[in-house]
């Protein structure tokens, strides 16, 4: 219960009064605002800890996030319309090179995966010539053998 009333103060930013009210609608009883209270600075402080811990990891990161945009006219050193990169980094700033690298292991990451991309198209159509094989012959081995092996069809 104390998960939902943490989850019901914080995240839907519900009062700790309603919270309460709420609780005991739905359970017949719940805890008191003070232990509300005490429950959100114990999960404040692990949030803490955690966050701290994400944030130690980011900054060991050179680049979170790059994607490739059309810049505005509020870009320095960029007309309206031309290519421009928008970079999410926590360490230190990057440069010109540091940019270019990560193009090029993005435009190998690419190029693999379009070799990928061909070898799994080429695998597929062999498998579905293999299954179109596979149905011919069950067709032919379930149709009924006429002349061979057939018993004489009676005359009259």
């Amino acid at each position: 219960m104390y998960a939902l009333t943490t989850f019901l103060n914080v995240v839907q930013s519900i009062p700790v009064a309603r919270t309460t009210e709420s609780v005991r609608t739905l359970y017949g009883r719940a805890p008191s605002e003070g232990t509300m209270l005490l429950n959100l600075n114990v999960a404040s402080e692990h949030i803490e800890r955690f966050a701290t811990q994400i944030k130690r990891v980011l900054l060991a990161e050179p680049v979170l996030y790059a994607e490739s945009v059309i810049s505005g006219p509020r870009v320095p050193g960029f007309r309206p319309g031309t290519p421009a990169v928008t970079l999410l980094s926590m360490g230190a700033r990057m440069t010109e090179n540091d940019l270019f690298e990560i193009i090029r292991r993005q435009s190998e990451q690419i190029d693999q995966l379009i070799a990928e991309h061909k070898a799994l198209k080429a695998e597929i159509a062999r498998l579905k010539k293999r299954i179109e094989e596979l149905e011919r012959r069950e067709r032919k081995d379930a149709a009924p053998s006429v002349g061979r092996n057939a018993p004489p069809i009676p005359s009259h």
